[in-house]
């Protein structure tokens, strides 16, 4: 049996350990990207770092939150040219280089990373730190495959599959699972 235990999240992997969550998808037939030599189609993979699982998970449900468009916005500013973009004061001011540089993050393939930070409580030395590596053939492609990739369900299962498992049960199934605070 598996169990959802919220303490075993909050406090491990132990040790210098990180949380890693990697996962892939398939790109649509809709989008234009030939399919790979052995016929198969490629892939949209995302992977998720950060100090535990219940943080990680924390941060991923956060990111599924978050419009598509604000996703691909704060790609593009983490992926963009930091030299250029110091030129500007703000994001908004910085907008014509915005556009520009979203439209060179085009095919071939390409490795997008993002470092999210959130405060989890009202004390502001609450920080939880993550960092995402997103691989797809556009931001655009990249933005979308992260909602898809941070569903609750997935998300759920993500948990479960990092909480330890307990001795079975006779009277209950395997696919029970036991939940623990």
């Amino acid at each position: 049996m598996r169990t959802l235990d919220r303490k075993y999240l909050a406090t491990h992997p132990a040790g210098e350990e990180p949380a890693v969550f990697e996962v892939s998808i398939d790109l649509p037939a809709s989008v234009d990207v030939p399919n790979n030599p052995d016929g198969t189609r490629p892939q949209v993979t995302l992977k998720a770092t950060s100090d535990t699982y219940a943080n990680l998970l924390g941060i991923l449900g956060y990111v599924h939150g978050v419009e598509v468009g604000q996703n691909i916005v704060m790609l593009v500013v983490e992926n963009a040219d930091e030299r250029k973009m110091a030129k500007y004061e703000t994001v908004l001011a910085a907008a014509p280089y915005l556009r520009e540089a979203a439209a060179e993050m085009v095919t071939p393939f390409r490795t997008f990373t993002q470092t999210l930070e959130l405060q989890t409580s009202e004390d502001e030395n609450s920080m939880v730190t993550a960092s995402l590596e997103i691989t797809a053939p556009s931001i655009t492609h990249a933005g979308l495959a992260l909602k898809s990739m941070t569903r609750p369900h997935v998300l759920n299962e993500l948990a479960i599959s990092f909480s330890p498992e307990t001795q079975d049960d006779d009277d209950l199934a395997d696919n029970h699972v036991l939940v623990v605070s």
